[in-house]
């Protein structure tokens, strides 16, 4: 009888011990501050925070960029159960040509958080699958001149921010996609349910090489010169036709998605040609996806 009531003291002790480290976890977690204090890179801009719903507390993503290197940072903190209660972190760099200083945060703004998950610190404002909703068709309904153009991109992730290239692998298949993903573009997640891209790259001729500029869903914007001009330039007068195509392809509900629009060289001739083409790329689970591609009406 002695040794059946050592045991249960044990496991009584072990289930308190376990309690009280789940609380510290928990704690931890849905404190904007401590968390970030866990996060934070040195010489480094926070430009976004997400916070998403976890097993034993919030989980939060946090971007930064760093202006010398030109690097954006992603450092993901959650709770673990296994093998006991403990806080995680995953952090992970990426090269990026833009410069995201104007989207730089106060931490500050951490503290307005009001225990929504999910939510998203973006551009100095509080978004949630409300507010987000009200803003995102500014993104859709975005008006641009008819000029000439080298390349547009639209990026969607549903939860998480996207940076960075993927090695796309078939879903039920043997075999592989070349890499693709926004590479340097940080994409925020949408909250809405929407189902639409939250930042748009568009690429343009100038008259000293060619200009990019993103375009983010409630409006921000990025832009950067290059005194390279554009390869195969085409005309396109809107996004109709691309967002036609974008809802199409969303049926197959992705978790993240990409959607290109470009005038391709001819692989023999190396000369442009006459088509405007567009390529979706729609990963579903981890780098589980699919690749389409055909030709842009309407252009």
């Amino acid at each position: 009888m002695k040794w059946t009531g050592a045991l249960f003291i044990f496991i009584l002790l072990a289930v308190s011990l376990w309690g009280l480290q789940a609380y510290k976890v928990r704690e931890t977690l849905t404190s904007p501050d401590k968390t970030f204090e866990m996060a934070t890179v040195e010489n480094a801009q926070l430009i976004a925070a997400y916070v998403d719903k976890g097993i034993l507390a919030p989980t939060w993503h946090f971007a930064f960029y760093n202006p010398k290197t030109r690097e954006i940072f992603v450092t993901s903190v959650k709770g673990s159960l296994w093998p006991w209660p403990h806080v995680t972190l995953k952090r992970q760099t990426y090269s990026t040509e833009y410069n995201y200083s104007s989207l730089a945060l106060q931490k500050t703004l951490l503290k307005n958080w009001r225990g929504q998950a999910p939510a998203l610190l973006f551009n100095d404002t509080w978004y949630s699958q409300d507010n987000q909703k009200n803003v995102l068709s500014r993104l859709t309904s975005l008006r641009i001149q008819n000029a000439s153009f080298g390349k547009i991109g639209l990026f969607y992730s549903k939860n998480g921010f996207w940076v960075g290239l993927n090695e796309i692998k078939s879903c039920g298949g043997d075999y592989s996609f070349p890499p693709a993903g926004p590479g340097g573009i940080l994409v925020p997640p949408e909250l809405s349910g929407k189902n639409l891209p939250t930042v748009i790259e568009i690429t343009w001729n100038s008259p000293y090489g060619s200009e990019r500029a993103l375009v983010f869903f409630n409006g921000a914007m990025i832009k950067a010169h290059t005194t390279k001009p554009l390869t195969c330039p085409f005309e396109l007068q809107n996004l109709t036709s691309a967002l036609r195509i974008w809802r199409e392809y969303f049926e197959y509900n992705p978790n993240r998605m990409a959607l290109w629009v470009s005038r391709p060289l001819d692989t023999s001739s190396k000369e442009c040609t006459n088509e405007t083409t567009w390529v979706i790329i729609a990963l579903r689970n981890g780098d589980c996806g699919n690749e389409w591609w055909g030709k842009l009406e309407d252009t």
